[in-house]
């Protein structure tokens, strides 16, 4: 089956995975599945998408959706990353991945909350899946939200606002 209109495969080994559509298990639509095809499955497999950050620009945005997973030997998750206009400048990422389901799941709602600053120029979001298994997901939206939610900016959780620690002195 062809890409779902809209999305497209990607990822570091997408060619060990899969995407189809299914009957929704939740409501009278469809989902997605991915799945890895091959074992062992290498790197990881997305569906993603792309669009102008300009109706988002200076906004905080949540990306959720319901996840189901089956027998996940990794991870699996959503993902946003905002871009600036620089070639691979990423203002804001968040994939999941410390956070993200792994096994056999039942459905659970997830969310990624990233700010959209005034120098962004993309969105990427999709659905990820590293390893073998299947990942389902349902009900994806895309909305503003205040700023009274926090993000789940990975960038920043990652950068210090200065050198620290480089003694290892700290606990």
């Amino acid at each position: 089956m062809g890409d779902p209109s809209g999305w497209w495969l990607s990822g570091a080994a997408p060619r060990d995975y899969e995407v189809e559509l299914q009957p929704s298990e939740r409501h009278g639509g469809r989902m997605l599945l991915l799945r890895s095809r091959r074992s062992p499955a290498r790197e990881f497999g997305t569906v993603t998408q792309t669009f102008e950050a300009t109706p988002y620009k200076d906004k905080r945005v949540r990306f959720a959706g319901v996840l189901r997973t089956e027998q996940v030997s990794e991870w699996a998750g959503l993902w946003m990353r905002v871009d600036g206009h620089a070639q691979g400048e990423i203002l804001a990422l968040d994939n999941m991945r410390g956070r993200s389901p792994s096994g056999t799941t039942d459905w659970t709602r997830y969310e990624i909350v990233l700010d959209v600053g005034p120098k962004a120029k993309l969105v990427a979001l999709g659905v990820l899946l590293e390893g073998e298994g299947a990942v389902y997901a349902d009900e994806l939206t895309i909305e503003e939200v205040s700023l009274d939610v926090p993000t789940t900016n990975r960038t920043t959780r990652l950068m210090n606002p200065a050198p620290r620690n480089l003694d290892f002195a700290e606990d």
